[in-house]
């Protein structure tokens, strides 16, 4: 199952209730704010069909940028960014490269509220280009990105800054079809470049679909490999020096496990996300965790109920903060799903429904801060929902 396939959400909230001993007194309620998501009006362009948001990146609770895609004809797709102030969303300008036919953001990542990148592909034909634009406070613009030698099709899948002159995108390529090969190119302020990253032994297919950098020299992309018919995960890690395969574990009896997305708020903690099946085409969430050691597979919550569940995105404000994105399948239709971090494991949290969408999914989430997030997918049209505490 691809990247761009994947997100969603359910529900848990509890509440506690305070006893006082001794003589009777009346006490009144107390108003307790609980943290909940919400749906925030979202704009769609005119005209347009088959919208989804695929990406958010938020520098603070009250500048965000999200990117997606939407469709003009049944041949032709368009880039998608929408900005968040403070206050409402907002669609925003941005130039198609030239000769293109079907331009795709999938990934963003924004140092600074004047300093963003957003990463896809272009396509003037039946093959693919990498696609890089940036923000730089007052308009985007496109930047040249390179391709790989003899590549048929590029393309660029997750990108993260560190800061506004270091930043690193990943992706894949084809040689010929239809085997792929992991891509990873750098930001080094000036210009974008190629970067050697290794792929496994016998892969005969490999996709990155994600990276999170905390600093200038630690970073780690998440995706999966097949050696066979099944896919495995992948963890490659930056160590300022070069790129390298890490030892990431599959769940027992897995016919296919995936990570779709990573976040690492420091060197010694990330939290990366997916899926994995037991009997196709049935999946299950599955969350992994580093902890400056190795990677393990830690227990998530699935859905009662769910024939098909699937976690797309990954946010971490802080070593135990993290909210993790996606969706449930419960029947034909899809259902956005949302699942939280916290002292006691993950759990499921509440989301709201989305009346008149034949199936809701969330691709990704932003977690500025431990009491603001947001996350951004699709409900027919484009679907941001937002935390707050």
């Amino acid at each position: 199952m691809s990247q761009g396939s994947r997100r969603s959400a359910l529900v848990v909230l509890a509440v506690s209730v305070g006893l006082v001993s001794g003589f009777a007194v009346a006490i009144a309620p107390l108003a307790i704010a609980l943290p909940v998501w919400s749906v925030v009006p979202s704009p769609n362009p005119v005209g347009a069909h088959s919208v989804a948001l695929s990406a958010v990146s938020c520098s603070n609770t009250n500048s965000c940028f999200a990117v997606g895609e939407y469709a003009v004809s049944s041949s032709a797709t368009r880039a998608l960014v929408e900005s968040w102030d403070g206050i409402r969303w907002s669609m925003m300008a941005i130039p198609d490269p030239a000769g293109s036919t079907a331009t795709v953001l999938s990934g963003v990542s924004c140092s600074y509220t004047t300093s963003c990148f957003a990463v896809g592909y272009s396509s003037s034909g039946s093959h693919h280009q990498t696609l890089v634009a940036r923000w730089d406070g007052s308009a985007w613009s496109i930047l040249p990105s390179p391709n790989p030698t003899g590549a048929r099709s590029a393309v660029l899948r997750g990108v993260s800054c560190s800061n506004t002159i270091s930043c690193y995108a990943v992706g894949d390529y084809t040689l010929t079809s239809p085997a792929t090969k992991p891509l990873v190119e750098s930001w080094d302020g000036t210009s974008w470049s190629i970067v050697a990253s290794p792929n496994p032994p016998g892969a005969r297919s490999t996709v990155l679909s994600a990276v999170s950098c905390s600093d200038t020299t630690s970073c780690f992309a998440v995706g999966y490999y097949s050696s066979g018919s099944h896919h495995k995960a992948l963890v490659e890690r930056w160590n300022g020096a070069d790129w390298s395969i890490m030892a990431s574990p599959n769940p027992t009896g897995s016919t296919g496990t995936v990570l779709s997305g990573v976040s690492c708020s420091n060197t010694f903690s990330c939290a990366a996300v997916g899926d994995y099946a037991l009997t196709s085409p049935v999946t299950k969430p599955l969350v992994e965790r580093w902890n400056g050691g190795d990677w393990s597979i830690v227990a998530s919550p699935n859905p009662t109920g769910s024939t098909g569940t699937v976690l797309s995105g990954v946010s971490c404000s802080t070593t135990i903060n993290c909210f993790a994105v996606g969706y449930y399948s419960s029947g034909s239709h899809h259902q956005t799903l949302v699942e939280s971090w916290g002292s006691s494991g993950w759990s499921i949290m509440a989301t709201p429904s989305h009346t008149g969408a034949h199936s809701s999914a969330l691709s990704a989430v932003s977690y500025p801060a431990p009491t603001n997030g947001y996350a951004v997918g699709t409900a027919s049209n484009t679907l941001v929902e937002q935390y707050a505490q």
